[in-house]
């Protein structure tokens, strides 16, 4: 009895232990709440037996202590296995039915334990001594199963756990193996318990706290605990939904309000996401106004929840006297259905930023295909940067007075394996919300240096090349440094390249691009305008802005062919132009005749299909050296 007593006393300890440590930690999370209720299983069932020992002098309490013991114990190893299951990943694939299948053994045991007083099979106290009926084998087997299946699960989804909680549960199994073991064998040595405590705590010491896991400001999990979620289920092969949420005017409220205001808001939003999604659900915050949801609920729970997120943010919202729009976008994906791993995911969040209308903006069907193709051309993008599948095609401009060409005009192309050929305007436009149009612009500039260094095009009678800046380009600080250290590099000269903006470009008045350009001018590059016609550009602008060469849009040169009005526009502001001394280049030439036109009203350079298509390096040398 000595011994006994000792073991359940040790049990207690380590349990009580155990309930201090993982509440300190925090309770939120899952696994945490899982591990806490294996722990309380074990703590109650050691207090339960140890009460039984202190009483059992003045009260006959062997009866109930031993019912009370059976009860609780029998349920720890269950959520040992749950614990098990949320670890590895597949909680979102264990349903309703699983888990009724999953307690339905410990239903049987329960039923073996009520009949007990009538049939006996579970256990029996004669004159004070414990028997072991035949039925308490019956925990037993569901011990060994339940420690089976954990098994299972461990080996299976060992990717998705980590090799460290790995060894903790397999560490966990093997002291509770011990315990049960020699109990088992030896039933008047009680030291089950006492090893599972044990068990545990080998455990407890390892488990993240929340402050870990939580984001300072918002209260929510964290973006790192989200990667870690979301790569987690992926590599257990679960099937769930996520849905981002953003904060459509984030970037604009960061400089309109100030730091603490955005603070203040983003502590609202997120009580408000706590009221749609329930106050312990998986919300984590993924910085600049993102947030992220984890659920396994079905479709039509999916859509009640956005039609909750419609009325939480269906007015604006006061923050230190300012009434601010609570204007969202909101994406709901099926993973891997929609998005097959965290980096698409993440992806997704970051387009949302890019987006932006007032109210709550549901991104689904034709919508969310529409940001889906983007993600994918970016991504195109992004390897064909890396691979060398992004190219740069030249297409000829003409002298129409020498009949030989000229220059040329750099034009990007991309082809991908997946997604094929792929339209500049598409991967362009993509390129300038993701930021990788500096990257792309940077590649360009960089292979017509390399060009034009092999000496060719100078041989073959190619003045310059045409290369075009986006107006995101000439956003990004230190340009003009830039193109001088590449053309630096290949020992190229600004007399090798004519730059060009089109009229949207020439129109922006932030301070960065105007110095930008003053910059590269001062570099001594000159400029076209490109597309003219096509835009809102006065003339204002091209006079301070001093351009070498005006090119006139080929919509302009279309139209001309088909009424006397766009004839006479067409004709007056080339007048215009060569009376101001400026160069001029008409694209869209694809007929003899437009040439013929274009070249009667002394107009100096034409481009376009009749001469040549845009072509890549090799060819474009052979084309210009056969009209030399």
């Amino acid at each position: 009895m000595k011994e006994l007593y000792v073991f359940y006393i040790a049990a207690v300890i380590v349990f009580g232990i155990c309930f201090v440590m993982l509440s300190d930690k925090g309770l939120s999370r899952r696994n945490n709440k899982l591990l806490f209720m294996v722990n309380l299983n074990g703590l109650l069932a050691s207090l339960i037996l140890e009460m039984n020992q202190i009483v059992s002098p003045f009260l006959d309490t062997n009866l109930i202590s031993l019912y009370l013991y059976h009860a609780i114990h029998v349920v720890f190893i269950v959520h040992v296995f749950l614990y098990a299951v949320d670890i590895c990943g597949r909680w979102y694939s264990f349903n309703k039915i699983k888990m009724a299948l999953t307690f339905a053994p410990i239903g049987i045991f329960y039923l073996i334990l009520l009949s007990n007083p009538l049939t006996k099979l579970a256990f029996t106290v004669e004159d004070g001594v414990y028997h072991r009926g035949n039925g308490i084998l019956v925990e037993y087997v569901i011990a060994i199963a339940f420690l089976i299946l954990t098994i299972y699960m461990i080996i299976k989804y060992h990717k998705a756990i980590g090799i460290r909680k790995v060894y903790e549960i397999i560490l966990f199994i093997i002291l509770s193996l011990i315990g049960v073991g020699i109990q088992f064998v030896y039933p008047e040595i009680k030291c089950e318990l006492f090893f599972e405590a044990v068990a545990v705590f080998s455990i407890c010491g390892f488990t993240e706290s929340e402050g870990q896991v939580r984001d300072p400001i918002t209260g929510l999990y964290n973006r790192a605990l989200f990667a870690s979620d979301v790569e987690q289920y992926i590599k257990a092969n679960v099937r769930y939904n996520v849905v981002l949420i953003r904060m459509a005017n984030f970037n604009h409220l960061n400089n309109a309000v100030g730091y603490n205001y955005v603070n203040d808001m983003l502590n609202i939003v997120s009580e408000k996401l706590k009221d749609t999604f329930g106050k312990g659900s998986s919300l984590y915050y993924l910085s600049g106004g993102g947030f992220a949801y984890i659920n396994n609920s079905s479709r039509e729970d999916m859509d009640e929840y956005i039609e909750k997120l419609k009325g939480q943010f269906g007015e604006a919202i006061q923050v230190g006297g300012y009434n601010i729009p609570a204007d969202i976008n909101v994406v709901c994906l099926r993973v891997p259905e929609d998005a097959d791993s965290l980096n698409n995911i993440l992806m997704f969040s970051d387009s949302l930023r890019r987006t932006y209308e007032h109210g709550v903006q549901v991104y689904k069907g034709e919508k969310l295909e529409t940001i889906n193709r983007k993600l994918k051309v970016e991504k195109a993008l992004q390897n064909g940067l890396n691979s060398g599948a992004y190219q740069v095609f030249y297409q000829p401009i003409y002298d129409n007075r020498t009949g030989k060409v000229h220059s040329a005009e750099a034009l990007s192309r991309l082809i991908d394996p997946e997604l094929g050929f792929i339209s500049p305007d598409e991967f362009i436009a993509v390129a300038e919300e993701s930021d990788l149009i500096f990257e792309v612009g940077e590649e360009m500039f960089k292979k017509v240096c390399q060009d034009i260094a092999k000496g060719e095009l100078k041989k073959y009678g190619i003045d310059f090349i045409e290369i075009n800046l986006s107006p995101v380009q000439l956003m990004k600080k230190n340009i003009a440094e830039d193109f001088k250290n590449i053309m630096k590099e290949y020992n190229v000269t600004t007399d090798d390249i004519n730059l060009e903006i089109t009229e949207s470009t020439a129109e922006r008045s932030e301070d960065i691009f105007i110095d930008n350009y003053i910059k590269l001018k001062d570099e001594g590059f000159s400029f076209s305008l490109d597309d003219y016609g096509t835009g809102l550009s006065n003339m204002s602008s091209i006079l301070n802005m001093q351009f070498k060469i005006i090119k006139i849009d080929k919509s302009i040169l279309w139209d001309a062919a088909k009424n006397q009005q766009a004839k006479i526009v067409f004709e007056g502001i080339s007048e215009m132009f060569q009376h101001m001394g400026l160069e001029i280049v008409t694209e869209g030439a694809e007929t003899k005749e437009q040439v013929d036109y274009i070249s009667g009203l002394g107009i100096e350079y034409s481009q376009g299909f009749y001469f040549s298509k845009p072509i890549p390096y090799g060819e474009f040398v052979e084309f210009c050296k056969k009209r030399a």
